[in-house]
């Protein structure tokens, strides 16, 4: 999936042997301990590095490096996993709150720019594992209904990946 095959890229980016692995807040979708492993100028390089990829690092109280995608790669991600494709209802009643999440988000859509990109990151960060993926949408199904009596946006960016998530899980089902 998305975080791990980019955690390895980002990893030998820094080439600085610590770690880069998904951050539990959701200000960013990596953190690494790079700052306290890398020289200054070594630092220096790997985050021009990372920026010139088309990430976004900036190092972070506790002298970690949190590492996001910039508006470019955001935008591009957003193009490629928009669909139009319908899901068929679930024959697994667990994963319910995803496909209910998923229809949400693709009756409400808002343009990109006003979308909380902190629900979005929840949502990309937890889908390697279904039950975490499932505790999310729950969570971020409520917010979402708060969000709409509100007139807030909703992160429908994330709509086309969930689609594909359940497209694969059915696809397994049947196996």
């Amino acid at each position: 999936m998305i975080m791990m095959e980019e955690s390895a890229s980002i990893a030998a980016m820094l080439g600085c042997g610590g770690f880069v692995r998904r951050n539990t807040e959701d200000c960013s979708l990596w953190i690494s301990d790079a700052p306290r492993r890398l020289e200054k100028a070594q630092l220096i390089s790997a985050m021009a590095a990372l920026e010139g990829e088309g990430y976004t690092v900036w190092r972070t109280s506790r002298q970690m490096l949190a590492i996001d995608w910039n508006e470019v790669r955001w935008q591009a991600w957003v193009d490629e996993t928009t669909t139009v494709v319908d899901v068929p209802f679930p024959q697994d009643d667990c994963i319910f709150p995803v496909f209910a999440l998923t229809r949400l988000l693709k009756a409400h859509p808002y343009a990109w720019h006003a979308q909380p990109k902190t629900l979005i990151r929840c949502l990309l960060k937890n889908m390697q594992n279904r039950n975490q993926l499932i505790t999310c949408a729950k969570a971020i199904h409520q917010q979402c209904a708060v969000r709409l009596r509100r007139g807030d946006a909703l992160p429908s960016a994330v709509a086309g990946v969930l689609t594909q998530w359940l497209l694969a899980y059915a696809k397994e089902e049947t196996r």
